[in-house]
């Protein structure tokens, strides 16, 4: 069995999730610009079924990856281990979403919604068990496929529906059907892919994973926290409709880091392989992930802090205008989460999963304190500013943490050069933008697109003057990404 290479793995995914993000953000731009209240209940109800899915396992899908990577009959077996301990998890989620939404925290369209929740968290939790064991075994590519069906076909229905003027909790059955869908076709994937002929779980496998669970329930439920605390806290301290104000620019968020998180999601594999070999070579591939992410998101975040209002308004319409200084915080958290996510990876591919629990727990504390305490006065604008100190917060714990992983000289070394061609990107247009606001007409009104076209032409050339896209940069970029893993 070949495993795919980081590039086919992690761009693969990222391209099937593109297409299916594509579809999801038509749907959730329909829901905006039909109603703030539907784009709010929409987006904080799949927030519950994200959170179904990540604690299906209790954060044991990262120490499975690990351990699926070593080839033999022992994979069919930890796969059915995982199956049953994700249903016994994912059994008291279900009956926590319940309870709370009979609890009155939330109106009752959320309220009805989390009952739908509740009967996909099953489905979502085995939909983690698949994909990890996928990219465990290397057949990241097999994630893909079920990525880019389970996400077209529940958008294209969604957009139908809305279409249809259907109410949106219509849309969120839909949902929790098509993953049900999915899930059934993705075990008739992973079976085929997995050697011995058991259908058993052993005792002394649910064992095993109740024994890593405090750690890396931990782990999990911070990222989840730091990750959502405003998705989920905003409708019930300041409202449905200002959570409206907030879930517009976090989709923007989601798609720029869509890219980065799929090949660091696919790098699983091999940085486990490379941390099994030895630190160095686990650090020369955080050093190439770094590399080559950096060159995608800065100038990307960067733009869009220059050009964010007139891309809300293009997008969503003129009453998200008010949004800019959210989307803004947000791009400042963009490249930090970037660094985040490699050093986590980097952390949990050494087995250092104590190191990254305090990481992250830390994180965690300040996101849900700093929500609390900014949501109710300040609303979606205090939400955003609470995600960017927690995400501030848990690299700089990282980068004391995890010293001798990567040290913050090495992390310049990595970022200055993107980050100074980003700089000269950002300042070209801005010029341009004035120049076309100046001159009137067409050229004012579609400015800000010129410019953004034009400021990445300055950022190609700036790298390439600066010798960030030198032949030796360029083959050591291609080796790392298109090497297929042992």
């Amino acid at each position: 069995m070949r495993r795919d290479s980081v590039a086919k793995g992690g761009l693969s995914v990222a391209l099937a999730r593109a297409v299916g993000m594509g579809f999801s953000f038509l749907l959730f731009l329909a829901l905006a610009r039909q109603s703030e209240q539907a784009a709010a209940v929409f987006r904080t109800l799949a927030v519950f079924l994200f959170i179904a899915e990540f604690l299906g396992l209790l954060g044991t899908q990262r120490w499975l990856v690990v351990e699926l990577a070593p080839p033999g009959h022992q994979r069919r077996q930890l796969f059915l281990n995982a199956l049953t301990y994700a249903a016994a998890i994912s059994s008291g989620i279900g009956v926590v979403y319940v309870i709370v939404s009979y609890s009155g925290a939330y109106d009752a369209s959320i309220s009805a919604g989390l009952r739908y929740a509740a009967a996909g968290a099953l489905g979502s939790a085995w939909l983690l068990c698949i994909q990890s064991t996928l990219v465990g075994v290397g057949l990241s590519s097999r994630v893909a496929l079920l990525n880019v069906i389970e996400n077209v076909v529940r958008s294209g229905i969604g957009l139908a529906l809305v279409a249809l003027k259907a109410n949106v909790l219509s849309i969120i059955l839909v949902f929790v059907l098509t993953r049900w869908v999915v899930v059934i076709a993705g075990l008739g994937i992973v079976f085929r892919q997995l050697e011995g002929t058991g259908i058993r779980p052993s005792a002394e496998g649910l064992k095993a994973f109740a024994r890593q669970t405090p750690q890396f329930a931990i782990i999990m439920a911070s990222f989840l926290t730091i990750r959502n605390a405003g998705l989920v806290l905003l409708p019930a301290l300041a409202g449905t409709r200002m959570a409206a104000s907030y879930v517009v620019p976090y989709q923007l968020y989601d798609l720029l880091l869509l890219l980065p998180t799929m090949l660091a999601h696919s790098a699983s594999h091999l940085f486990a392989s490379r941390a099994a070999r030895s630190a160095a070579s686990l650090r020369l591939a955080m050093v190439r992930m770094l590399s080559i992410t950096s060159l995608y998101v800065l100038p990307l975040a960067g733009l869009a802090l220059v050009l964010g209002r007139e891309l809300l308004v293009m997008l969503a319409g003129p009453r998200y205008l008010d949004a800019a200084p959210i989307f803004a915080a947000l791009m400042v958290a963009a490249p930090l989460i970037t660094v985040d996510q490699v050093l986590s990876l980097g952390m949990t591919s050494s087995k250092a999963y104590g190191k990254d629990r305090t990481a992250v727990s830390i994180g965690a504390a300040f996101a849900l304190a700093a929500t609390f305490a900014l949501a109710k006065p300040y609303g979606a604008l205090g939400a955003a500013i609470a995600f960017l100190g927690a995400v501030a917060l848990t690299l700089g714990s990282r980068l004391i943490i995890a010293r001798r992983m990567i040290r913050p000289q090495d992390l310049f070394l990595i970022v200055w050069k993107p980050g100074l061609a980003s700089l000269f990107a950002c300042l070209a247009a801005l010029g341009l933008q004035a120049l076309t606001a100046a001159a009137g007409g067409f050229l004012a009104s579609a400015g800000w697109v010129i410019a953004g076209v034009a400021a990445l032409g300055v950022y190609a050339a700036a790298l390439y003057g600066l010798g960030a896209l030198s032949g030796a940069r360029r083959l050591r970029m291609r080796q790392f990404l298109f090497r297929h893993p042992a």
